[in-house]
């Protein structure tokens, strides 16, 4: 019986080593880039595209149904910059899948890349995202509608 809890705690921790090896989780040190593309939906949505980089540097082209139409360059503040790396840090990239609902009419599409030393990954949804890119999102909307971008 003793040699039979050995073993189960055994394989109980190399599981849990195993799953803490997979998990794509951005380290505080690790280089980063995060870039969302925003298409119009029948003249109605916004529509633009914004890279924001580990050091805070963005380059944004505003479209269409946007506060600023055409393109920007700069930083954004440390504030920012920390609470955006607060997020991604809480993002295990690997669990997410590649496409979240459908397209169709009317139907917004939204491409997601974020690219880090460990981390390559693309995602486009429609509709019915997790709640971590939905986070996201919505921060880049809010970075968006700021003055300062």
């Amino acid at each position: 019986m003793t040699a039979l809890k050995s073993s189960l705690f055994i394989l109980f921790i190399a599981a849990l080593l195993h799953s803490c090896g997979n998990s794509q989780h951005v380290e505080s040190n690790e280089s980063w880039s995060l870039e969302l593309n925003k298409g119009g939906c029948m003249d109605v949505c916004s529509a633009y595209q914004l890279k924001i980089d580990h050091s805070g540097r963005f380059h944004y082209t505003g479209i269409q149904n946007v506060k600023y139409i055409g393109e920007k360059s700069g930083e954004i503040s440390d504030r920012l910059l920390t609470e955006l790396n607060e997020i991604l840090s809480d993002i295990d990239w690997s669990t997410f899948e590649t496409t979240y609902g459908s397209p169709g009419t009317g139907i917004q599409r939204n491409e997601l890349h974020f690219n880090a030393n460990s981390t390559d990954k693309q995602i486009v949804y429609y509709r019915g995202e997790p709640q971590a890119i939905r986070e996201i999102d919505e921060f880049i909307e809010q970075l968006i509608a700021r003055d300062d971008l």
